[in-house]
């Protein structure tokens, strides 16, 4: 489930900047900014909303990215209003 976390995760944009995630916070690899290669920098924070589990992934540079955890086989969905990751 990792593995098709950071896939999808893979070249997340936003506009919005927040605060970068706390010292210790898990890291999923991610590729941002058209990069070619995955590196573990972006960190992922879990937190549950009227029984739905959203995670936010917070990339190095403040930017961030919200995702429904779904069960509809994608495995997550965009809950940021977003364009879709890749």
């Amino acid at each position: 489930s990792s593995l098709a976390l950071a896939l999808a995760l893979a070249a997340c944009g936003g506009g919005e900047t927040q605060p970068v995630a706390s010292e210790g916070a898990e890291t999923i690899a991610c590729a941002l900014g058209g990069a070619e290669q995955f590196a573990n920098t972006c960190a992922v924070e879990r937190t549950v909303v009227d029984e739905r589990l959203t995670l936010t992934v917070r990339h190095p540079d403040g930017g961030f990215r919200r995702f429904d955890v779904v069960d509809d086989g994608r495995g997550v969905a965009v809950a940021d209003g977003s364009d879709e990751a890749k």
